[in-house]
């Protein structure tokens, strides 16, 4: 049987709220969750009050293509304006919003897509970095 005192409980309860306030293991989980399922990692930063994200998301998106797309990545967005959002951002070198990174199977950002940019573009980078995290085999 394991005792925990008093004292041990509040020390816990601390630690975890101060890591579920950051954001926990977040990014963490999501690169692992990409791995698992060999799909890419593709991160976006958005926040409520930005046009251009309400842009993106409206006219981006909401798309059917973009869409299924999607559906073939790990897909994962982040509130600009969080702890956990600030935190990755900075990691990632984001300084402005929108903006779409390419996550490597190491957790690293290695491209940025930013702004809200035309469909076509956003499924070119898609398929750009699927072929680089996991290029075809022949």
């Amino acid at each position: 049987m394991i005792t925990v005192h008093r004292r041990g409980w509040q020390v816990l309860l601390v630690a975890l709220s101060m890591l579920i306030s950051c954001g926990g293991t977040s990014w963490d989980a999501a690169v692992n969750d990409a791995n698992a399922s060999k799909k890419v990692l593709i991160v976006e930063f958005y926040a409520d009050w930005c046009g251009p994200c309400k842009h993106f998301e409206a006219n981006v998106l909401s798309d059917d293509e973009v869409k299924a797309a999607l559906e073939t990545v790990e897909f994962r967005r982040f509130d600009y304006d969080s702890t956990a959002g600030k935190r990755y951002a900075h990691r990632m070198g984001v300084r402005a919003i929108p903006a779409v990174v390419a996550v490597g199977r190491d957790g690293k950002g290695f491209r940025v897509l930013k702004g809200s940019v035309p469909k076509t573009m956003f499924l070119r980078f898609l398929q750009w970095t699927k072929e680089q995290v996991y290029p075809p085999r022949n």
